[in-house]
C-alpha cells in the first residue's frame, strides 16, 4: 500500500528554498526558483525572452538583493552571464533541467 505525505511536506517540497550559486567571474550569490504567481505576472507582461531572463534574475536574486529600478542596469550585464542565472532560477522553479547537477552527475564527480 502506498504511503502519502502530508500537507505540511507537500507544501515544503514544493516552494523550494534559496541555494548558494558559484557564477563564474561574479562569484557567489543566492537565488530561489520563481513562484506560480511570480511566472503568471511575468507572463502577463507580454516581454521578450531576454526580458523575461532579467525581470526572474531581479525577482529570484536573494542576496545581493535587486530593486525593480535595478532592471536596467541588469540589462547592461553580459548576456552569457544573465542566462546562466537565470537558467538555474528556472531549474529551480522545476521548468527546465539543472544544467549544474547534469554536469556533476555526467562528470563522475
Amino acid at each position: 500500500m502506498s504511503s502519502y505525505i502530508n500537507k505540511s511536506d507537500f507544501f515544503a517540497a514544493i516552494t523550494g528554498k534559496p541555494v548558494d550559486y558559484d557564477v563564474p567571474e561574479v562569484g557567489t550569490i543566492q537565488v530561489r526558483g520563481l513562484t506560480s504567481i511570480e511566472l503568471s505576472q511575468v507572463q502577463a507582461k507580454n516581454l521578450t525572452p531576454v526580458q523575461i531572463s532579467l525581470e526572474a534574475v531581479r525577482m529570484c536574486l536573494v542576496q545581493p538583493v535587486l530593486e525593480p529600478a535595478d532592471i536596467d542596469a541588469l540589462g547592461q550585464a553580459k548576456p552569457g552571464i544573465i542566462e546562466k542565472i537565470s537558467g538555474k532560477i528556472l531549474a529551480l522553479s522545476a521548468m527546465r533541467p539543472d544544467d549544474d547537477l547534469e554536469k556533476k552527475v555526467g562528470s563522475g564527480s
